[in-house]
């Protein structure tokens, strides 16, 4: 088959300025997706606020973290249910501290408590289980 001569003197052209475009397309996407949300606010009159869904799962992967790091096994081989003391606790604490991003994303206590318990799963899957201490001293061969 033969090539094209343009075809042949494009092809390494196009590979040097494959970097600039995939940037240009990029930022092109980004503009779509920009002018997309901005034309469905005005349309629904509702605001997708990214920045507050943004600090309320960074709140709640340091919530988790602590979690995490404050369980004597890590929390890798155990469930952590949603209703469980701690992350409903973590789940307040959150709440406290971000009043605005709650109100703005109408979380309830209930969808904050099942962000940050899936947190916790995505630091569980990461971990490695660690041994807890024995209840009743170490064995004997």
């Amino acid at each position: 088959m033969a090539h094209s001569p343009i075809l042949v003197f494009a092809a390494p052209v196009l590979a040097a300025l494959s970097p600039f475009l995939q940037a240009v397309a990029a930022a092109v996407a980004s503009g779509a997706v920009t002018l997309a949300l901005a034309m469905f606010a005005r349309w629904t009159g509702v605001t997708i606020n990214a920045a507050h869904a943004d600090s309320l799962r960074k709140a709640a992967q340091t919530e988790a973290g602590v979690l995490v790091a404050e369980a004597v096994d890590n929390l890798a081989s155990r469930s952590v249910p949603t209703n469980s003391p701690a992350v409903a606790a973590a789940a307040e604490r959150i709440a406290t501290t971000l009043p605005d991003a709650i109100k703005a994303l109408g979380m309830t206590p209930d969808a904050l408590a099942r962000l940050v318990a899936g947190e916790i799963g995505k630091l569980q899957a990461q971990t490695t289980a660690i041994a807890t201490p024995a209840a009743h001293g170490p064995k004997t061969p």
